[in-house]
């Protein structure tokens, strides 16, 4: 290690570089559409990077560019006005559904959707005994399999779900 001083440096440093490639909410904006965009743009640079999922909230020295993201995101939804408390409950929710799902996308047999998924799919489904896990069965036959259909498109679905669930509990903080 010439250029920094040890292990922990270099990997503090290469997740800093990675929480440079997420966008930071700009205060002012609205803050879901802020933080959709932070969300999508995380998922990406994670995907790129997916060695990082599991460190970048779990270095005990973070880097300016670390915590700067993490003071934009709570800025965001402070000048919202989520309480504090909201505020960490929403932190929370976002970097829940954002990590998992990344950790699951990229542990994923296939790519996405299409004849990776089919192949794959074809071997599952031959080796289930007949008559057996008829939900299995009929989500892979009439949604999985379906043309068009791409894992990747629930992440959308699941952050509007999200974002929808916290925009109803700030209403009802703000409400009383």
């Amino acid at each position: 290690y010439h250029h920094v001083s040890n292990k922990d440096d270099l990997l503090d440093g290469m997740v800093d570089a990675v929480h440079e490639e997420f966008h930071s909410p700009v205060l002012g904006e609205d803050w879901a559409e802020q933080l959709r965009r932070r969300s999508r743009t995380a998922r990406e640079a994670l995907k790129r990077h997916p060695w990082a999922v599991g460190m970048m909230d779990s270095r005990r020295t973070p880097g300016w560019a670390s915590m700067a993201h993490h003071d934009a995101v709570l800025g965001c939804l402070l000048e919202a006005g989520f309480s504090l408390e909201l505020t960490g409950h929403a932190f929370a929710l976002l970097d829940a559904h954002l990590y998992g799902f990344v950790v699951q996308e990229v542990a994923l047999p296939f790519d996405g959707g299409g004849a990776e998924l089919e192949e794959v799919a074809a071997g599952i489904m031959a080796a289930l005994p007949e008559g057996t896990l008829p939900y299995f069965r009929r989500f892979a036959l009439e949604r999985a399999l379906q043309p068009g259909y791409d894992f990747g498109d629930e992440f959308d679905v699941g952050l509007d779900l999200v974002i929808e669930g916290l925009a109803a509990r700030l209403a009802a903080e703000q409400s009383g």
